[in-house]
């Protein structure tokens, strides 16, 4: 939703109000726990996470439009699983005939082990996203405290691993209709208690990723 001048919650001099609320149902289900977001063309697509659901399950809400109408609701399945859309991203791929093809892929803990569900959408703009894989490198809770994405590709961050941290960087195979692990990051001088990929941002040729170390 873009901000109009002078709108509600808004102060100084700059062009930024507020435009809508969308407010979660459960108390506390942390709605708004994260937040994402996709353009296909003047379209919005707003991903909301509310780990606390569910008995601190979790779930994901995804909204469309400048309206920000619900479209889907993205629930976890299996047991042992936790803070489900804690982090979360969308990516996104030309496939054959169909543009802008949407990805979702939303982190978790499953039984102690972090984890990133991908969810591939029926179509553009179908509000239909359904489970395609899942991605995890299996070594810490923490795998996925940190989800972008940027066109086809997705980072993923564990602060824990090692007890250093990483940063797995994965591929959308169009032979193959997955993403794939391409590369792990880590600093050149990374130490203990690093937490390297507590945050991180990218682009097609720039990553940004946060750490304790100096």
């Amino acid at each position: 939703p873009q901000g109009n001048t002078g709108g509600n919650g808004a102060s100084g001099t700059g062009s930024w109000g507020q435009a809508l609320s969308i407010s979660g149902t459960q108390e506390s289900g942390f709605f708004g726990a994260s937040l994402s977001r996709r353009m296909v063309g003047p379209t919005s697509m707003i991903g909301i996470g509310a780990t606390g659901e569910l008995g601190q399950t979790g779930r994901l809400y995804v909204y469309q439009g400048a309206d920000a109408v619900l479209a889907q609701t993205i629930t976890p399945t299996g047991e042992d699983v936790s803070a489900f859309g804690r982090s979360h991203a969308f990516a996104s791929a030309s496939e054959g005939t169909t543009p802008n093809q949407g990805y979702l892929g939303v982190s978790y803990a499953q039984a102690g082990v972090g984890k990133v569900d991908i969810y591939r959408e029926s179509s553009e703009l179908a509000n239909d996203y359904t489970f395609l894989q899942t991605i995890t490198d299996g070594s810490s809770s923490l795998y996925g405290a940190t989800v972008q994405a940027y066109g086809t590709d997705f980072m993923v961050g564990d602060p824990l691993f090692s007890n250093q941290g990483a940063v797995y960087f994965y591929q959308f195979n169009f032979e193959s209709g997955i993403f794939t692990k391409s590369q792990t990051l880590s600093a050149s001088n990374i130490a203990t208690n690093d937490h390297f990929g507590k945050s991180l941002d990218f682009s097609d040729s720039l990553a940004m990723i946060g750490s304790n170390g100096n």
